[in-house]
């Protein structure tokens, strides 16, 4: 989480919503702010150029759980607790 959380700091398009939801809260409702992170509609927002989307791809088509399923089980496991921009598509 700390590695997520740095990556998205450094992210100038992270950095402009979040200067806007602390500027501006009554203006982005379905969003919230925990420990820097920004969630929209409880799950972490994600730039689109995060790095950290590829890991996450990797490690949810690599679990038991979530892989090798096509592109339903590990993009709904993803969904529970993200969100970013075409993420079906960058599951698929």
């Amino acid at each position: 989480m700390e590695q997520l959380q740095q990556l998205l700091l450094e992210n100038q398009d992270y950095q402009e919503l979040l200067e806007q939801i602390h500027q501006h809260p009554e203006a982005h409702l379905d969003f919230a702010i925990q420990c820097d992170l920004i969630f929209i509609h409880e799950k972490i927002w994600l730039t689109l150029d995060n790095p950290f989307t590829s890991l996450l791809l990797e490690e949810f088509h690599k679990i038991p759980l979530g892989g090798h399923i096509r592109v339903t089980k590990p993009f709904h496991r993803l969904q529970d607790n993200f969100f970013w921009s075409y993420m079906r598509s960058d599951v698929r």
